[in-house]
C-alpha cells in the first residue's frame, strides 16, 4: 500500500469524445477548469495536460493515444510519485474491465486516480479499490439495463409492423406525431426500384449488371460494390415487409412503401438461389468443342459422339436436329477442330495490343488500390464518429431522468450501435 500523502505532483487526463465538441463545445474548457480547481484546492502541482480528442472512453485503453502517452511519461518520470486527475471517471473509462485494467497500469507505476466527483483519491487501500470497483460495475450495469430495456421497446415497435433499425438504401427516416420514426422512400429509390424489377425480369443478368446499372444512375446510398447489391436484392423490406429473425420476428406487413411486389422479391430469391451451369456431367473431353458452335444450316447446336467403323470408332461433330436439310450432318472432329486452331491464329492478338492491354489493367489495378484505401480511410472516420455520438448518448441516458427522452435516447443508442457493427 502506497501512501497518498507524499504525493504533491499530479497529471491531468481530460477527453471529448465527439470532433464537433473539439470545435463548438466548452466540453474540454469546462473539465480543465474543475479539475485546475480541484488540483488548486489539494495543494497539487499540475506538470502536463494530456488531452483525448475525438474518442470514445468505451473501447481499449489500447487503442487511445493520449492514455499511452500518459503511461509513458509516467515510465519516463519513474522516480516521481503521481496523482492523474480527470474532471469524471467517466472520461476515464466505461466498461469495467477497461477500468480495471487501466487502474492496474496505474498501480505498477504507483500512481493514483482522482477526481473532483469522487470525495476522496481512488488510492491502494482495500477500501478504495472496492469502491472503484463498485463505481465501474455500476456504470456498466446501468448500461446493459438501458440496452435491455431499448431492445424491449425496439421488440414491441418491430412486432407492429415499425423498421427500428438502420434505414435500407432507397429509404430515410422521418420523424411523424403519434407515430414516432417511420421509413418513406428517398431520392434512390426510384433507382432501387428499376434495379429489383430488371433484375427479375432478366434485362439486368448479374449482379455485376445491377452494379454497373446502380452507378450509371448515380447511386448515392453509400459506396456501390456487389456485397451492397447482394443486399438489396436480398431485402424483403422492399415489397413493404418487415421481418427480424434474430429476435423471432416473423414476416408481417410495414408501415412503408413498398418499391416492388412480392411476386418480383420472389423472382429475385429464385434466381439468386440457381447455381451456375459449370462443367455438365454430358460434357465429353474427346470433344472440347460440343455445344460451342452452330450448324450453318440450322442454327442448332452441334455435338459430339462417335461413329462405329469395321475396326474402330472415328469421332464426329454432328447435328441432331431431324429437320435440318445439310448434308452430311457431320463433320470431322479433327477436321473441326483444326479449322478452329487456325481461326485462334489468325485473332492472335499482337504485342503492341498485348502491351496496351497490360498498362489498361495495371491502371485500373491502381485505381481499385486507391479507392480501397479512401474506403478504408472513409470507414475509420465514420467508426470514430459514431463512437462519439454513442458516447453522447449514453452521457445523456445516464444524466436524465425523463422516461420519455430515455425511451428516444436509448433507440438512438442501439441505431447506432448497429451502425458500427455494419462498418
Amino acid at each position: 500500500m502506497f501512501e497518498t500523502e507524499n504525493y504533491t505532483k499530479c497529471v491531468l487526463y481530460r477527453r471529448v469524445s465527439d470532433p464537433k465538441q473539439i470545435k463548438f463545445g466548452n466540453g474540454l474548457k469546462g473539465q480543465k477548469q474543475n479539475s485546475l480547481a480541484y488540483i488548486k484546492a489539494n495543494g497539487w502541482e499540475l506538470e502536463k495536460t494530456f488531452t483525448e480528442k475525438g474518442l470514445t472512453a468505451g473501447n481499449d485503453f489500447r487503442n487511445r493515444p493520449e492514455i499511452l502517452s500518459l503511461l509513458k511519461y509516467l515510465d519516463d518520470h519513474s522516480k516521481t510519485n503521481y496523482i492523474v486527475v480527470v474532471d469524471d471517471i467517466s472520461r476515464w473509462a466505461r466498461h469495467t474491465k477497461f477500468h480495471l485494467e487501466l487502474r492496474e497500469e496505474l498501480r505498477k507505476r504507483k500512481a493514483f486516480l482522482a477526481s473532483p466527483s469522487l470525495p476522496f483519491i481512488l488510492d491502494d487501500s482495500p477500501e478504495s479499490r472496492y469502491f472503484e470497483t463498485c463505481l465501474a460495475a455500476q456504470a456498466q450495469c446501468e448500461l446493459e439495463r438501458n440496452k435491455r430495456r431499448s431492445h424491449t421497446r425496439m421488440r414491441a415497435r418491430l412486432e407492429m409492423g415499425y423498421w427500428t433499425f438502420p434505414a435500407p438504401v432507397g429509404y430515410s427516416f422521418k420523424t411523424i406525431r403519434n407515430d414516432g420514426r417511420c421509413l418513406f422512400p428517398n431520392e434512390d429509390a426510384k433507382i432501387i426500384k428499376q434495379a429489383l424489377e430488371r433484375y427479375a425480369d432478366g434485362r439486368l443478368l448479374l449482379k455485376t449488371d445491377v452494379l454497373n446499372f446502380l452507378i450509371e444512375k448515380g447511386f448515392s446510398g453509400g459506396v456501390a460494390k456487389i456485397s451492397t447489391v447482394t443486399r438489396i436484392l436480398k431485402n424483403v423490406m422492399y415489397t413493404g415487409y418487415i421481418e427480424y429473425p434474430k429476435w423471432k420476428i416473423s414476416l408481417r406487413r410495414g408501415n412503408h412503401k413498398a418499391l416492388v411486389t412480392m411476386s418480383t422479391y420472389q423472382k429475385i430469391q429464385r434466381k439468386l438461389e440457381q447455381k451456375s451451369s459449370g462443367y455438365r456431367k454430358t460434357d465429353d473431353d474427346n470433344f472440347p468443342l460440343r455445344r460451342k458452335f452452330n450448324c450453318a444450316i440450322c442454327g442448332k447446336t452441334m455435338v459430339g459422339s462417335f461413329f462405329k467403323g469395321k475396326t474402330k470408332k472415328h469421332p464426329f461433330y454432328t447435328c441432331r436436329n431431324s429437320q435440318c436439310t445439310a448434308k452430311p450432318k457431320y463433320i470431322k472432329k479433327a477436321v473441326l477442330e483444326a479449322e478452329y486452331e487456325n481461326l485462334l491464329e489468325k485473332v492472335r492478338p499482337t504485342n503492341q495490343l498485348l502491351k496496351a492491354f497490360e498498362l489498361e489493367a495495371r491502371r485500373q489495378w491502381k485505381e481499385f488500390n486507391a479507392d480501397h484505401e479512401r474506403l478504408a480511410t472513409r470507414k475509420k472516420k465514420e467508426l470514430a464518429k459514431l463512437n462519439g455520438q454513442i458516447d453522447q448518448v449514453v452521457d445523456k441516458i445516464v444524466s436524465t431522468t425523463n422516461k420519455s427522452l430515455q425511451t428516444k435516447l436509448e433507440l438512438r443508442l442501439c441505431e447506432l450501435e448497429n451502425q458500427v457493427a455494419l462498418l
